[in-house]
C-alpha cells in the first residue's frame, strides 16, 4: 500500500478539532491497535517556550482527546519525555503549557532519566548502520517502549547560503556551497573566540584592480563571520542590483571605498561593465528513454482485449514510448499499423506524427542556445502520464519556421502545427530528460524559467545566439531603448548576467502588468538596454523579424549621432581635481580637446560619457613629463576604464538582521570580488530539516546520545528500524502551525504556517513536512538512507497526500548554522574531528554542555530569542498559547486550595512581565 500523508490548513480557533480529522483522514486506528499501551513521545526541545521548538500545547491536546474519543483508555496513554546535559524537560514541560493539557485528562507522564525507568541492552534484529560501533558496550534502550505502540509529536523544523559569486570560468556559485563543499572533502577551519571560522581556498574570481581593470584572481581564505545582532544593510541600484550587507562593508565609489553605512542615494558605486570569459562549447547530456518507463507502464491497467493479450499490449505500448514508429511496431508482428495505433488509443497514448526517436547533439552550439532562447521567450513544458508534450507559440512565419527547422535538425523532431492557431507542439520523454539533466523545473511555465546554468561557461557567440532567440520572442524595441518582459525573477537576473557576458550592462526593474481580464495587476520583471548599451548589443543581434530589426538598426542610428539617451552612464570625474590637473600643467581649454564637454565639466554642468573622457584624460598624461600629477591622472583614468560601470544608488536601509553569519573572500592579491553583478569586498549569505524520525533520538537513547552526532544520519535510520522491530504499532502528528526556518533545535526564525501532517510513514511525513519547506528530501541524507533501506518512502512523487494540494506550496525556507552548532562540526568534521573522545567521552566533557548552556540561555535567547517569541505570541496563537497559561494558573489555584502542591512550580516571566505559570 503507499505511504499516506494527511495535511491540512488550520487556524487556532478550530485547532484541536482538526487534528481529530488529521488522524482520522488516514485512519490512524489501523496503525495504533487499542489493546495496547500508546508512549505519545512528546519533544521538548528546550526549557524556554520558543516557537516551533518543542511540542505545542494544542497539538498534544488535540491528540489526546481524539484518540479518549476512539476507544483508547485513558490508563493506556503515556506521555513520556528524555532530557538532554543542557535541557531540563520538567522545567520544559511547565513553560511550553505541556503539563496542564497531562493534568487536564489525567495521562500519566513518564520522564525516561527517572530512577525508575529501567534501560536494557537492546540486540537489534537487523544490520546496524553505526549505533552498534558508536555504543560497543550495547545499544540500550527504555524497556517500558517495548511492545507498545509509539506516536510521534514532533513540530515542523528547518536546521542555506544564496549569495550569486561569478568565477573565472564564468560559473557561477552560491558562497555557501563553497564553504560546504570545502568542509566536506575535509578542509582545515579555524575559528577564533568571536566565532569567526576560516577556510583556506584557491578559488579564482574575478577582481577588479587598481587600474580599473577586470581580471581573474585566486582566493586564498573563506570567511564566516557571525552577525551578532547589528543591523544589515540592504543596498539597491538603477540598473536592479541588490546586495544585503554589514554596516562595514565597503563600496568601491569614485571618491575610494565607503562603508555601506556611509551611502546615500544618489550615490555612485562600481559594477563591471564587462566579464570577458571566451568559455568553451560544452557537453550535453545523452539521454535515451527515461528509467522511469517501466514506472509508468506499471500505472496503465492493461487489460486482455479481443486480439491481444494484456502482455502484447504492454509490450507494444513500450516500444512505442521508447521511439519506435507504429509502423516498425506492427511490421515486427506481421500486424497493420492501425492495429497499433487502436492499443494506443485505448490506453491514451499521446501519438506522434513521425517514429525516429529524439536525439541531442553531442555539444552545445549557437544553433541550440538558438533553439533554447525560442522556447524559453514562448515555449512551456507539460509533464503528462506516460510522455511529455512541449507547446510553443509564434506569428512570426520567419521565427516559426526557423524554429521548427531547428527542431528537426537539432533533435529528429518534427513539430506539429496547431490548427487555426500559432501554436506548436511535440512529444517526447527523451527531451523530458534533456530538460531535467540540464537543471530546468518540470512543468517549466513563465514564472519558473531559469537559464541553464551550462550556458554561462558557453563562448559569447553561444550566449548570444541564446539572447537572439530570447529576444525575438519576449523582446521588443521602442523609442528609447530594447525591452524584455518576464514572470520568472529568476530568468531576469540570468538575463541581465548573459548580457554582461557580452559586455552590455542591462537594467532590471520590476513591473505591474494586468490584463482586461483582471481586476488585479500582476509582478513581472523588466530587463532593458538603452544608449550605447544598445550599439554593443546590436554587433550581436540580427533578427528575422524585420520590423523589429528595423527598429532597432534606427535606434542605433540615433545613438551613433548622439541623439539616443546614455541613461547614466557617465565617468564621474570631481571638476576640481580636472582643474587642478589643467592648471598645474599649463592646459588651455582648447588643449585638452572636446571643448564644449570639457567646459561643462569644469563648470559642474554634468559627467563626461564614456565616448568623451578617453579623449582629453590622454592629453593630461601627454603633457605631464615630470610626473607633478601622476596619481590624479591615474586615478582619473581608472575612473573611466570601459571595464567598470558608475551605477547610481537608489535605496540604502537598515533592516532586522534575519541570518546568523556573514560571508567574505580573502583575495590573493586585490581585496574585492564580483558577486550580485556589483564589485564587493564581502557578501551576506541566507541562512535539513528535523520531524518525526529525529523525535526517536530523544527516546531511544540516554544523555549520551550526543556521541552519534558525527554520523547523525546513518545514527536516525538505526533508530528507525529499531523503532519498527520493537514498537506494536508506529505513527506520527506533526505541528507546522509555527514552523522553524534557519539553525534549530532552537535559534530559528518562527514563521506562522498555518499546517498540520499526520502518517504511519515517518520517512514519508518528513519528506512532505521538507518539502513544504522548499527542500527536495531525495537530498537530504536521512530521508534518502532510509528510502533507500525500505523503511519509508521518502520520494514526493510516490507518496498520495489526502487533504490539502500541495503542489505550488514552498515556503523557500533555508538552513544554516549558529555559534555552537559551528563549533560541533569543527569536532565532529573539522579540525578538531582528531579531539572528539576527548572533548566529548571523557571526565573535561561538562565544558561543553557549560557552553551550549551560557550560549542558548544566556547569549542568544537574551540577544535574538525573546524578540523572536514576542512576535509570535502577539498573534492568535500567541493568544492561544496564553489560554493554556490560564490553564496552567486555574489548576495550580485548585491545588493550592485542596492542598495538593505539586513538587515542581516553576513560574515563568514573560516579556509583558505577566507569569506564564
Amino acid at each position: 500500500m503507499a505511504s499516506r500523508v494527511a495535511v491540512l490548513k488550520t487556524s487556532p480557533s478550530t485547532v484541536v478539532e482538526d487534528y481529530a480529522r488529521l488522524m482520522r483522514m488516514v485512519d490512524y486506528t489501523r496503525y495504533l491497535p487499542r489493546e495496547n499501551d500508546t508512549v505519545l513521545k512528546i519533544n521538548i526541545s528546550w526549557h524556554y517556550y520558543y516557537p516551533a521548538c518543542s511540542t505545542t500545547p494544542w497539538q498534544l491536546e488535540g491528540v489526546i482527546r481524539t484518540m479518549l474519543e476512539d476507544g483508547y483508555r485513558q490508563e493506556s496513554l503515556l506521555a513520556a519525555q528524555n532530557r538532554t546535559v543542557v535541557v531540563n524537560p520538567e522545567v520544559g514541560a511547565i513553560r511550553n503549557n505541556l503539563q496542564p493539557v497531562v493534568d487536564r485528562y489525567g495521562v500519566r507522564t513518564v520522564w525516561l532519566y527517572k530512577p525508575e525507568v529501567e534501560w536494557v541492552v537492546y540486540e537489534p534484529q537487523h544490520p546496524m548502520l553505526v549505533l552498534d560501533k558508536i555504543f560497543p558496550a550495547g545499544i540500550t534502550i527504555p524497556e517500558s517502549f517495548i511492545g507498545r505502540n509509539a506516536l510521534h509529536l514532533p513540530t515542523m523544523k528547518c536546521v542555506h547560503p544564496d549569495t550569486d559569486i561569478t568565477l573565472a570560468d564564468g560559473s557561477r556559485r552560491k558562497i555557501g556551497e563553497l564553504v560546504e563543499s570545502e568542509l566536506r572533502r575535509g578542509a582545515v577551519a579555524l575559528i577564533d573566540a568571536d566565532g569567526e571560522v576560516c577556510l583556506a581556498a584557491g578559488y579564482r574570481l574575478w577582481s577588479l584592480y587598481p587600474q580599473g581593470r577586470l581580471a581573474p584572481q585566486p582566493t586564498r581564505f573563506l570567511w564566516r563571520t557571525p552577525v551578532k545582532g547589528q543591523k544589515i544593510w540592504r543596498i539597491c541600484t538603477k540598473t536592479g542590483r541588490e546586495v544585503k550587507v554589514s554596516s562595514e562593508h565597503p563600496f568601491l565609489t569614485p571618491k575610494g571605498w565607503k562603508r555601506a553605512a556611509e551611502l546615500k542615494p544618489g550615490c555612485r558605486i562600481a559594477i563591471p561593465r564587462v566579464l570577458l570569459y571566451q568559455g568553451v562549447s560544452q557537453p550535453l547530456p545523452q539521454v535515451t528513454a527515461p528509467d522511469e518507463l517501466s514506472v509508468l507502464l506499471e500505472r496503465i491497467p492493461f487489460r486482455k482485449g479481443r486480439k491481444f493479450t494484456a502482455e502484447e499490449q504492454r509490450a507494444m505500448v513500450a516500444e512505442y514510448l521508447t521511439g519506435d514508429s507504429m509502423q516498425t511496431i506492427a511490421q515486427r508482428r506481421g500486424l497493420r499499423w492501425q492495429s497499433v495505433q487502436s492499443v494506443l488509443l485505448r490506453y491514451r497514448i499521446p501519438t506522434r506524427r513521425h517514429g525516429r526517436p529524439a536525439r541531442v547533439p553531442e555539444r552545445t552550439s549557437p544553433e541550440f542556445w538558438r533553439w533554447m532562447g525560442y522556447f524559453f521567450a514562448e515555449g512551456w513544458v507539460q509533464p503528462m502520464g506516460t510522455t511529455c508534450r512541449f507547446w510553443w507559440t509564434n506569428g512570426a512565419p520567419a521565427v516559426a519556421q526557423d524554429f521548427c527547422q531547428l527542431t528537426r535538425q537539432l533533435f529528429n523532431i518534427t513539430v506539429t502545427p496547431r490548427p487555426h492557431s500559432h501554436d506548436y507542439y511535440f512529444d517526447s520523454v527523451q527531451m523530458q530528460s534533456l530538460f531535467e539533466q540540464l537543471g530546468l523545473p518540470l512543468p517549466l511555465t513563465a514564472r519558473n524559467k531559469r537559464v541553464p546554468s551550462v550556458l554561462f561557461q558557453c563562448p559569447p557567440e553561444e550566449i548570444a545566439q541564446f539572447l537572439q532567440g530570447y529576444l525575438e520572442g519576449d523582446g521588443s524595441v521602442g523609442k528609447d531603448g530594447l525591452h524584455v518582459t518576464t514572470a520568472s525573477p529568476t530568468l531576469a537576473v540570468d538575463v541581465q548576467d548573459l548580457l554582461l557576458r557580452l559586455g552590455v550592462v542591462a537594467f532590471r526593474r520590476e513591473v505591474k502588468i494586468g490584463a482586461y481580464e483582471r481586476k488585479q495587476k500582476r509582478r513581472y520583471f523588466q530587463v532593458s538596454v538603452y544608449g550605447g548599451e544598445l550599439v554593443r548589443l546590436a554587433r550581436w543581434l540580427h533578427f528575422l523579424s524585420s520590423s523589429k530589426q528595423q527598429a532597432l538598426e534606427a535606434l542605433v542610428r540615433q545613438r551613433q549621432k548622439g541623439k539616443c539617451p546614455s541613461n547614466g552612464d557617465t565617468i564621474p570625474l570631481d571638476p576640481e581635481q580636472v582643474q587642478r590637473a589643467r592648471q598645474g600643467l599649463k592646459l588651455t581649454q582648447q588643449a585638452r580637446g572636446k571643448l564644449s564637454s570639457v567646459n561643462n565639466l569644469g563648470n559642474r554642468y554634468g559627467f563626461p560619457s564614456l565616448s568623451v573622457a578617453p579623449c582629453f584624460l590622454p592629453v593630461f598624461a601627454k603633457q605631464d613629463t615630470e610626473g607633478r600629477c601622476t596619481n590624479e591622472i591615474r586615478a582619473r583614468q581608472a575612473l573611466a576604464s570601459d571595464d567598470i560601470v558608475w551605477d547610481h544608488v537608489t535605496k540604502v536601509e537598515a533592516i532586522e538582521p534575519d541570518v546568523s553569519y556573514l560571508y567574505d573572500f580573502t583575495m590573493a592579491h586585490v581585496p574585492n570580488f564580483v558577486g550580485n553583478g556589483l564589485v564587493l569586498h564581502n557578501t551576506h549569505v541566507f541562512t535539513q530539516t528535523t520531524g518525526a524520525i529525529k523525535n526517536a533520538f530523544g527516546g531511544l537513547l540516554q544523555e549520551n546520545r550526543h556521541w552519534c552526532h558525527a554520523h547523525i544520519h546513518e545514527a536516525l535510520v538505526d533508530l528507525l528500524t529499531i523503532q519498527r522491530e520493537i514498537h506494536s504499532g508506529l505513527f506520527a502528528v506533526m505541528d507546522g502551525t509555527i514552523a522553524g526556518n534557519g539553525p534549530g533545535p532552537r535559534a530559528m526564525q518562527p514563521v506562522v504556517t498555518n499546517y498540520l501532517l499526520a502518517s504511519d510513514d515517518q520517512v514519508a511525513i518528513d519528506a512532505i513536512a521538507a518539502k513544504i519547506m522548499g527542500f527536495d528530501p531525495l537530498q537530504i541524507k536521512y530521508l534518502r538512507l532510509a528510502h533507500e533501506a525500505g523503511l519509508g518512502c521518502a520520494d514526493p512523487r510516490e507518496i498520495e497526500i489526502v487533504g490539502e494540494d500541495l503542489s505550488a506550496v514552498n515556503l523557500g525556507f533555508t538552513v544554516g548554522d549558529t555559534f555552537a552548532s559551528r563549533g560541533q562540526k569543527l569536532i565532529y568534521h573539522g579540525a578538531l574531528k582528531r579531539l572528539e573522545h576527548f572533548l566529548l567521552r571523557t571526565p573535561i566533557v561538562p565544558w561543553a554542555y557549560f557552553a551550549s548552556r551560557l550560549y542558548h540561555d544566556f547569549f542568544w535567547f537574551n540577544l535574538y530569542g525573546r524578540a523572536r517569541r514576542r512576535r509570535i505570541l502577539r498573534t492568535e496563537w500567541g493568544d492561544l498559547f496564553h489560554s493554556y497559561t490560564t490553564l496552567a494558573r486555574q489548576q495550580r489555584e485548585e491545588r493550592r486550595r485542596t492542598g495538593r502542591i505539586t513538587p515542581l512550580e516553576v513560574p515563568v516571566k514573560s516579556d509583558e512581565g505577566k507569569l506564564l505559570e
